[in-house]
């Protein structure tokens, strides 16, 4: 049974859901219905076999493309290594976000979630001793981590080839998508002249954030938490609407952190323009 040969590897938090579906719109595109399946990240499920990860794709037709959509992959070195045993040969597209945007998203996903109990600015400089802990830490703390995009990116270079690979800017999508999408699907040499019709709706969510990170992580770890009744009541009763700013503290810190980093990013790319001067 035939597996992927397109793979959205990430990064988390820069769009990848929103991808997964745009893609599946297009007619020469199977889409796995399981988005994040966490086949070449997760040892448990790697365990269960390739046959058990092919058979995902069991209801793909004659599409030219079979997709898999996990942000993760492009983090963790395991998942390259695995993928590249496995498909040498497959399309694979990262989507590049903002990091300081990332990070604060990916902060508040983990606090929503009642796994971060640190301030943003108190969890930015607690992160390098953390993810010396083990692979937990480094999928859930890894706020600064994820956002080094090059030291990612060529990783995957050191196994596939250049050809193979698609990197997109979120913030060039959200200018321009129809013209972001065209690009992609001329890399993938499929019809550009598809319309997409989620690409052009607002996100309707709206998260949320706890009033206290220490309770919020004491009740969503407790035997009652995990009860979706209650933790919908806890979510109105002791939470507020996000849109809440970043701290400037840690806004300052992680500008400092990613300034070089992004600025060889883009000389990388080739770019003819320095990526993310500015928060926006």
């Amino acid at each position: 049974m035939p597996g992927p040969n397109l793979l959205l590897c990430g990064a988390q938090k820069a769009g990848t859901t929103s991808m997964h579906y745009y893609l599946d719109e297009h007619p020469d595109i199977f889409a796995v219905r399981e988005k994040e399946i966490h086949f070449f990240d997760n040892d448990e499920r790697y365990a269960k076999g390739i046959e058990w990860y092919e058979s995902r794709f069991k209801n793909a037709g004659n599409q030219k493309y079979r997709l898999e959509s996990t942000p993760i992959y492009l983090y963790l070195p395991k998942a390259a290594e695995r993928i590249h045993e496995h498909y040498p040969d497959v399309k694979l597209l990262f989507m590049l976000r903002n990091p300081v945007k990332r990070a604060w998203s990916h902060y508040l996903m983990e606090v929503r979630a009642g796994r971060e109990t640190l301030s943003f600015y108190d969890a930015l400089q607690a992160e390098d001793k953390r993810l010396k802990n083990g692979e937990y830490e480094r999928k859930y703390f890894s706020y600064k981590d994820r956002g080094l995009y090059l030291t990612q990116i060529k990783r995957y270079l050191a196994l596939f080839p250049r050809e193979n690979i698609y990197i997109m800017i979120l913030e060039d999508l959200k200018k321009n998508p129809a013209d972001e999408m065209k690009k992609l699907f001329r890399f993938l040499e499929i019809d550009d002249a598809i319309e997409l019709k989620r690409i052009y709706k607002k996100p309707k969510y709206e998260g949320t954030v706890p009033i206290n990170l220490k309770f919020n992580y004491a009740f969503k770890n407790s035997p009652i938490g995990k009860v979706t009744f209650f933790r919908k009541a806890f979510n109105r009763l002791f939470t507020k609407r996000s849109g809440i700013e970043i701290p400037p503290e840690a806004e300052k810190f992680l500008s400092d952190f990613f300034a070089e980093p992004n600025k060889e990013l883009s000389e990388f790319l080739n770019l003819q323009y320095a990526l993310w001067q500015k928060t926006e």
